[in-house]
């Protein structure tokens, strides 16, 4: 009767650290899902879209070219939305 007890206790914790494996591997996947890249992006102060080329234009031109400044330029991506087949996302800087 004991032993029956301990391994029940033995499945208990087979089960238990199998599940905790299962939700691990789960969180796991949900964390690496890649962002679809978008071809359009949407100035949030202007309003203007703006193609790839443009936005990297953009970002080429917000860079001083010399080395003597000091500049941290971030853009904060926000919301991604679609508009029929594109998808455009918005930006702050």
């Amino acid at each position: 009767m004991r032993q029956t007890a301990v391994g029940c206790n033995n499945s208990r914790y087979m089960k238990l650290k199998i599940f905790s494996i299962i939700i691990f591997c789960l969180i796991l996947q949900g964390c690496n899902k890649e962002r679809p890249e978008s071809k359009y992006y949407q100035n949030e102060f202007t309003g203007e879209i703006l193609s790839k080329v443009e936005f990297d234009e953009l970002n080429m031109k917000l860079i001083p070219d010399t080395t003597k400044e000091r500049v941290s330029l971030r853009f904060r991506f926000t919301k991604m939305t679609e508009k029929g087949d594109s998808l455009i996302q918005s930006f702050k800087y």
